[in-house]
């Protein structure tokens, strides 16, 4: 039964984007579609898990750490993310690495573990800077702002920001661009 786990697959992906997506605009975070999009995530796994499908299954483990993440559920985060980090290891993308060790960092970032979240996300940038990964190392380098400023580096907090900015403008992200509003919230964080 592989061709229905496949659409089954294809339309509970697809939901749970559009679910997610709507959930992030909604002002009554958590909200339904923050649990629906949960449920698609979950039925996705399964199927990943049921067809054999490691590398997805380990993006599928990413995205329900993520929404754990965004309800403040660090310990449940941190060991899908974990599990997720095992997976992309395993199959050897290291691009997923790269962003799930990013991950595992701004999850000690919330924690307000400076220095276990600037450990990860040094392992995460150099990975990122090796497959030469510019979108997804700017994306890190504004968690590594965070970080260094809970660590009370501001220099090396306006250093990470600067190259993220860089990137930026050499990879054209206008202003509205994921990496644009992710500096943003960094440099926000940063004028407290």
């Amino acid at each position: 039964s592989t061709i229905p786990s496949l659409h089954r697959f294809s339309t509970s992906r697809w939901m749970a984007s559009a679910s997610l997506n709507r959930a992030r605009a909604s002002s009554s975070w958590p909200s339904i579609r923050f649990r629906v999009a949960q449920a698609y995530f979950t039925q996705a796994l399964a199927i990943h898990q049921e067809v054999g499908d490691r590398g997805a299954e380990g993006k599928a483990l990413g995205n329900l750490a993520t929404l754990n993440r965004m309800e403040g559920q660090l310990d449940e985060a941190r060991a899908r993310f974990s599990d997720a980090l095992a997976i992309h290891r395993e199959v050897e993308n290291r691009c997923s690495e790269g962003i799930v060790l990013g991950e595992l960092g701004l999850i000690e970032v919330m924690d307000g573990k400076a220095q276990d979240a600037l450990t990860v996300l040094r392992q995460g940038e150099a990975i990122l800077r090796e497959i030469n990964d510019p979108l997804q190392l700017g994306f890190l380098l504004c968690k590594r702002a965070r970080a260094e400023h809970l660590a009370n580096r501001p220099d090396a907090a306006v250093a990470a920001l600067d190259e993220a900015e860089q990137i930026a403008e050499d990879i054209n992200i206008g202003p509205d661009g994921g990496l644009a509003q992710k500096i943003a919230e960094a440099k926000a964080l940063l004028d407290e």
